[in-house]
């Protein structure tokens, strides 16, 4: 029997789905810090993004005010007045997070299982073709 390794191809597989279960989080996450953002001018709401990442160890999702953003109207980095607003005034991103922390972790679990069973599934195909090939 011919022994094939496709444990690499696996866990390119399972970062995949991770990647895409942390894309879903930041848009979910992002639109509800939004909705929880204190409104003046709208700069601030507007300014907020999302963001995945990924390196040797960790594949992160990043939510938040890029610090080099502009408000137009008075010229100060929004950044600086994002820092203010969740620290000194009313936390929008904090709360929210953790208000939505069983949703996030929800949301992982849920995407990992569905890997696990599609891999699950490919390997089983994979096995039984090594099989046949006997």
């Amino acid at each position: 029997m011919k022994y094939e390794e496709h444990f690499g191809e696996t866990i390119k597989d399972i970062l995949n789905v991770v990647k895409k279960s942390g894309n879903n989080v930041g848009i979910t996450e992002t639109a509800n810090v939004k909705a929880n953002t204190l409104v003046d001018s709208g700069t601030l709401r507007k300014s907020i993004n999302y963001k995945v990442e990924e390196n040797k160890e960790n594949i992160t999702v990043r939510i938040g005010v890029d610090g080099s953003f502009i408000n137009t109207k008075n010229k100060h980095k929004v950044g600086d007045y994002a820092a203010k607003v969740e620290f000194k005034d009313k936390s929008y991103l904090r709360s929210t997070l953790k208000a939505d922390e069983s949703l996030i972790i929800n949301t992982f679990k849920k995407g990992i299982k569905e890997a696990m069973k599609w891999i699950f599934m490919k390997l089983k195909k994979r096995f039984i073709a090594c099989l046949m090939m006997k």
